[in-house]
């Protein structure tokens, strides 16, 4: 954990169930003294397969540390989030291009893992 404490930004990315160990990384880091600046980017199919999202919108509300951004591949023409699966565009988008000072964890499916390995 003291090197993530050094971290000047850490970034999650989680794909459906593959959400479990990242929520346990985020447990983690809630007990750091530093607040480190953290995105997860959270992939599913649609909203309603989104596992404990209300307990994580509200861990979110109380760590304003922490940043959630939902990805959804099959929700419908009202979801206004991002869409799609991990690629290079969207991870640049929210992860930027620095590499000095970052820590990033992925987990989810072996398809999801090989290409958010960028």
């Amino acid at each position: 954990m003291a090197k993530l404490s050094s971290c000047q930004n850490i970034y999650l990315l989680a794909a459906g169930t593959g959400c479990t160990p990242i929520f346990s990384l985020l447990s983690q880091l809630s007990q750091i003294k530093t607040e480190v600046t953290t995105r997860l980017l959270f992939f599913n199919k649609t909203q309603a397969d989104i596992i404990w999202q209300k307990e994580l919108a509200d861990y979110q509300a109380c760590h304003p540390w922490l940043s959630v951004i939902h990805v959804l591949s099959e929700e419908g023409k009202e979801w206004e989030g991002d869409r799609g699966r991990v690629r290079k565009e969207l991870l640049e988008k929210y992860f930027g291009n620095e590499e000095d000072g970052r820590f990033a964890a992925v987990c989810g499916p072996n398809g999801f893992t090989a290409k958010a390995d960028r």
